[in-house]
């Protein structure tokens, strides 16, 4: 930083805004694959052995589902909390 004469503490700053609109950016894809992989594999180990149908299985799929959609709200009415604000009014 001392020979170009660049502000390292602006710059650290810069850095990590940067980072930080990143995350908000990929963060329902992370919620997504989390919620579905993350609730099936759990269905799997948790529930199927309890009952080893195949209507116990083919239950993991709506539940991974409304599971990561529920996450996603969450997240969005989080963000973005001038959505819930403006709804609430109309």
């Amino acid at each position: 930083g001392a020979w170009r004469r660049v502000n390292v503490y602006e710059a650290f700053l810069e850095g990590v805004s940067e980072g930080l609109e990143t995350a908000k950016r990929i963060l329902p894809a992370l919620l997504t694959m989390l919620g579905v992989c993350g609730v099936r594999i759990a269905w799997i180990q948790g529930v199927f052995p309890q009952s080893r149908t195949f209507k116990t299985i083919m239950t993991a799929y709506p539940i991974s589902l409304s599971t990561t959609a529920l996450l996603v709200l969450i997240v969005l009415l989080y963000y973005h909390p001038s959505w819930r604000i403006e709804s609430a009014r109309a």
